[in-house]
This record gives structure tokens, C-alpha cells and sequence, in this order.
């Protein structure tokens, strides 16, 4: 099980030399109640990461990244987390391809901005393999924010584990 906002908190203090490089600011707000999820940390970790890293390469200019986490009820109950900029945005032509291997946006090819076009399309494998989605909503010139959602661990499993710490 996997404490949402420890990952969060995690992947943020794993980039804070890039986004200070950046000159970017990270506004965090995670629900106090958020639910966990059932995953491997280390995977999910590297997804946020990867978000984050994005933020704060091609959305400096913006000076601003965002990063909410909420649990969403429901028949299937998930956590929504977002990772968002206020840079260029991406182009509406390359929002389609951007979770493709090795895809790299003019602009990234053009700025020379360091990367493999790896990244996007790993969170994208991560994500799915924890029975989740990710998208990404982009307007030029407003910014970027991609959603990751992941299905959060059964009800039963989340007051079993609070039982097991709690009697330690």
C-alpha cells in the first residue's frame, strides 16, 4: 500500500535542485484524507518524477507547478493526482503523439532541451500496469497539465492496514 501524499512529498524533494534550477515554485495541495493505493512506490515515484521533471524543463517560463491529489468516490473509488505548468503549453498536433516512444516535440528538438522522448511514454506504461490512466490537457500559451489516475486500494485493505500500525 502506498500513502499517496508520501509519494508526492517524495518525488517533489527528488526534483527540488532541477525546479529551483528552473526558477519554478511548487504549489502542493493533497487531500488530508486521501486514500492510498495498492502499487509499487518505486514505480509510481519514478512516474511523478518524470511529470515533475517535465514541469520543470519545459514549463519554466511560467515560473509555477502545480501538484493536487483528491480521491474520487465512486462504484471504483481512485485517486486523482496532477502535475501542472504554466509554460508554452504543447502544440494541439503533437498533444496526440506525446505519449508515444521516443517522441520529442518540435519545440524540445528546436530549444535543444535535454531528453529522449523515454519518459512520457514509461509514465504511461506505469500508470497502466497499476489499472490506471493518464492524460494531458494542453492550450498553448496557458500551459500543461497531465491527470494521473490510479484506483485506490479497497476500503477493507486500507482499515486492515490502519489496524496493523496502529497496534504497534
Amino acid at each position: 500500500m502506498v500513502a499517496v501524499d508520501l509519494l508526492i512529498d517524495g518525488a517533489i524533494d527528488a526534483t527540488a535542485k532541477l525546479v529551483q534550477e528552473s526558477r519554478c515554485r511548487v504549489e502542493k495541495r493533497v487531500d488530508p484524507e486521501i486514500a492510498p493505493v495498492l502499487g509499487d512506490p518505486t514505480a509510481l515515484r519514478h512516474a511523478l518524477l518524470n511529470l515533475l521533471s517535465n514541469a520543470a524543463k519545459y514549463g519554466s517560463e511560467g515560473g509555477w507547478i502545480g501538484v493536487t491529489a483528491t480521491s474520487i468516490e465512486g462504484e471504483d473509488p481512485v485517486v486523482e493526482i496532477c502535475v501542472a505548468d504554466r509554460g508554452p503549453g504543447i502544440p494541439q498536433d503533437e498533444l496526440a503523439h506525446i505519449f508515444d516512444t521516443f517522441y520529442r516535440g518540435k519545440r524540445a528538438v528546436e530549444d535543444q532541451i535535454h531528453g529522449t522522448g523515454l519518459g512520457l511514454s514509461l509514465v504511461k506504461r506505469i500508470i497502466e500496469a497499476h489499472g490506471g490512466t493518464v492524460t494531458a490537457h494542453s492550450e498553448p500559451g496557458q500551459g500543461t497539465e497531465f491527470v494521473v489516475r490510479i484506483p485506490a486500494a479497497p476500503a477493507d485493505q486500507i482499515d486492515e492496514f490502519a489496524d496493523s500500525v496502529n497496534r504497534r
